[in-house]
């Protein structure tokens, strides 16, 4: 079988993405991704295969404004947690990642206003704003190893997604 069950992927994205997410899910392309993936050492990829996909479960697609994107996950863990919780810059630890620092001092310079925006950018998310890495995934300690598998999956995305929806704002 050279195809991934989607009943397993539903629950992960909401459901406005399925339409254009089913087609590539089930693709051989996707399949080789996770073919890749199990063959990482246990508990070496990051995020959690659960967390992938987030980007398209907190952001729904009739509410889509801009995309955001990052190069890689964070590949690294605070006191055994992972920094990385499926959204690009977003962590859901207190302790905050150099990238997302950077984002935050620049958000609230052009804004003149300190403190208005936490380690989790879900609310970002749920407002329009897809949080999307180059790479779903990354390994642990290897920063960005994993960018080339996911290139597909964004070709996918240009060719069939975004191309098709007018306004849309890009942020790299």
């Amino acid at each position: 079988m050279s195809k991934l069950n989607i009943d397993s992927f539903l629950p992960l994205i909401d459901e406005s993405w399925h339409n254009d997410l089913i087609p590539f899910i089930e693709s051989k392309e996707c399949y080789d991704i996770y073919q890749l993936l199990k063959k990482e050492p246990k508990n070496s990829v990051i995020p959690d295969s659960k967390l992938l996909w987030r980007p398209f479960k907190e952001c729904k697609k009739q509410d889509l404004k801009v995309i955001f994107t990052g190069l890689s996950c964070y590949h690294t863990r605070h006191y055994g947690k992972n920094y990385a919780d499926g959204l690009c810059f977003s962590t859901q630890l207190n302790e905050t990642p150099p990238s997302l620092k950077l984002l935050k001092n620049a958000v609230e310079d052009d804004l003149q206003i300190a403190g208005i925006i936490n380690n989790d950018l879900t609310r970002w998310a749920n407002q329009g704003i897809l949080m999307l890495n180059l790479a779903l995934s990354t390994s642990y300690l290897k920063a960005g190893n994993h960018v080339h598998l996911w290139q597909s999956f964004h070709e996918y995305m240009y060719k069939n997604v975004y191309s098709k929806q007018n306004g849309l704002i890009f942020i790299y």
